[in-house]
């Protein structure tokens, strides 16, 4: 029993050992043209973000403008 724990164990520490010497095969070149597409389709999306902090901090300051009841508003129509 001690024998196929220890081979079980052995054979993971193989498979991860595999995986991750393959994750790493790809060229710099092949790397670095995957890193410049995902910074390319980040960079679309930041006008969108600008737009919505502006659009949020509109909402802020309209939310900002509206009264609030006050307690004794509120207790007053309520014992009337």
């Amino acid at each position: 029993m001690n024998k196929l724990l220890v081979a079980s164990i052995a054979g993971v520490f193989a498979s991860v050992i595999a995986a991750q010497t393959a994750a790493s095969s790809a060229s710099p070149k092949e790397r670095q043209s995957a890193v410049q597409s995902a910074a390319q389709a980040t960079a679309e999306n930041s006008g969108n973000t600008q737009a919505t902090a502006a659009e949020q901090a509109k909402n802020v300051k309209a939310s900002t403008e509206v009264t609030k009841l006050s307690l004794t508003s509120s207790n007053d129509e309520r014992m009337s």
